[in-house]
């Protein structure tokens, strides 16, 4: 299990700075991006587990999920203050997805849940 973030838009606005006589530009942006963090899992058998998104937000938004179809019910979408998983966010996740998802291929065997870099550990 890993995550990763992703910058979301395209900068509205671009400055460049130049000195007089320099052929190579640098190019600054406004910064003004939102961040969403994609959760993902692979199995030993060679599976996925549905990802869990996470958006930036205070609650979950119509337009993040519009065009899902029923067939799609087990995308997870969730939010957090900065788009980020949490403790809590990882704990919800392991216990209302994870058990869900691998309790049958487990087939009774114990799992092991590889998380990288996550404070929980």
């Amino acid at each position: 299990m890993d995550e990763k973030g992703f910058l979301l838009g395209l900068s509205n606005r671009v400055k460049v700075i130049i000195r007089r006589g320099r052929k190579k530009a640098e190019e600054m942006n406004d910064g003004s991006r939102d961040w969403i963090t994609v959760v993902e899992t692979c199995c030993a058998d060679n599976t996925m587990l549905p990802p869990l998104t996470i958006f930036k937000g205070k609650s979950i938004q119509r337009d993040w999920v519009k065009g899902l179809r029923p067939q799609d019910d087990d995308a997870c979408f969730t939010y957090s203050d900065k788009g980020y998983i949490t403790d809590d966010l990882a704990l919800r996740w392991l216990r209302d997805n994870f058990d869900k998802w691998t309790t049958e291929k487990a087939n009774g065997e114990p799992r092991l849940l590889l998380f990288d870099a996550h404070r929980t550990h």
